[in-house]
């Protein structure tokens, strides 16, 4: 079976995520630290740490490695035939087109859910189900910003679209 996000990625209908500098620097960061305390692990072995410590700390700083390069290079927004595909690193959100309600532009600063790695960022309003009532929303930043409205709009006329 193959996963949808990286099949969409090969599409003009997926959108990765803008990119802000300070957050790439904060990723960049937490990376290299991760990759020296690996070396160090390495490179001059803690006599008081026990093997299965090393090979646990190992295994969580490789974790963490792989996580924050799928979320800086996995994130991005997938048109699919009958869904918004939202995918940052190993979350992904689908989101049939019938239940989106608005999307609204935005510069602030928020730590609502999302997948948006830029401040400059939509914020999409959508119906978690066919029969609710109130809207959750999720953040996304695309890079080709106009382009991902427009392509979205023709997949859902019902939606508002707010620029502000």
């Amino acid at each position: 079976m193959t996963d949808p996000a990286a099949s969409a990625a090969a599409s003009p209908n997926w959108f990765p995520s803008r990119r802000d500098s300070w957050v790439s620097m904060v990723l960049w960061g937490s990376n290299l630290v991760l990759i020296w305390v690996v070396a160090m692990l390495i490179a001059e072995p803690a006599d008081d740490l026990h093997w299965i410590g090393r090979v646990f700390v190992l295994a969580i700083c490789g974790a963490a490695l792989v996580l924050t390069l799928w979320i800086q290079y996995g994130t991005g927004y997938g048109l699919m035939p009958d869904h918004l595909l939202v995918s940052s690193g190993p979350i992904r959100w689908r989101i049939p087109y019938g239940r989106l309600v608005s999307i609204t532009a935005t510069s602030r600063m928020s730590f609502e859910s999302g997948a948006a790695l830029s401040v400059r960022r939509r914020t999409i309003r959508y119906h978690r189900t066919d029969t609710a009532t109130f809207a959750a929303a999720i953040s996304v930043s695309p890079e080709r910003e106009t382009q991902f409205v427009t392509a979205l709009r023709e997949r859902a006329p019902q939606m508002t679209i707010v620029d502000r």
